[in-house]
């Protein structure tokens, strides 16, 4: 590994010390941390059919610690200051499905990889999945 791209893994992890969200590939349940960037949405001037209203992100994962994420894969996010549904009265409560006023965790599905050899971070682009998606 050359100096560059060491200094700049060193850097990221730097990074995930502050601004990391534990995460969760659902097909293996492998846990790793990442950091979760919001993108933007495109600009309705260049949709033909008006505004993209989905919710995308941008996850940053270190390639050393990346798992086999692939196209379609579903990523949960179960850090409480994520989730939308938190509340003081059950920020504690763990996720649970069969409780609809315990916080649910997050699910986003990858759409893309980028995965640049000269890079110490594997990015992927995220789109969130809400109960329309799922039900």
């Amino acid at each position: 590994m050359n100096l560059g791209l060491q200094m700049q893994e060193e850097g990221f992890i730097a990074q995930l010390s502050v601004d990391a969200t534990p995460l969760t590939l659902v097909r293996t349940g492998k846990q790793f941390a990442g950091v979760i960037e919001p993108a933007a949405p495109l600009e309705p001037a260049n949709m033909l059919f008006g505004s993209d209203l989905r919710e995308d992100a941008i996850l940053h994962v270190l390639r050393r610690d990346c798992p086999a994420i692939i196209q379609g894969d579903r990523v949960t996010d179960s850090d409480s200051f994520t989730r939308s549904d938190v509340t003081p009265a059950n920020q504690n409560q763990p996720p649970d499905a069969a409780n609809p006023t315990a916080p649910q965790p997050i699910i986003y599905k990858v759409t893309k990889r980028i995965d640049d050899p000269a890079d110490a971070v594997v990015r992927f682009t995220l789109v969130k999945v809400t109960e329309q998606d799922t039900g």
